[in-house]
């Protein structure tokens, strides 16, 4: 993973960014499912995992600042 880097990191960063990725998959996997059924619980899911995209991207800025690119994506309006 790391020539894709512009700052080398830990094996431990790399760990906690693999688990967040997982976790905002799956995340996001129950959200859509929850739209998909018009279910209420699907909307908040949706907001839920959007603010933890957010949120996850401005801690990753602080790793690498090409992380910036991540963030545009959810704050960007449709």
């Amino acid at each position: 993973m790391g020539k894709f880097l512009d700052t080398p990191i830990s094996s431990t960063t790399s760990v906690i960014l693999f688990v967040m990725f997982l976790f905002l998959g799956i995340l996001g996997l129950i959200a859509a499912y929850g739209l998909l059924k018009r279910s209420k619980w699907g909307f908040w899911s949706t907001m839920l995992a959007s603010f933890a995209t957010i949120a996850f991207d401005l801690w990753g800025l602080t790793i690498q600042f090409t992380a910036a690119i991540g963030l545009i994506v959810p704050i960007y309006p449709s």
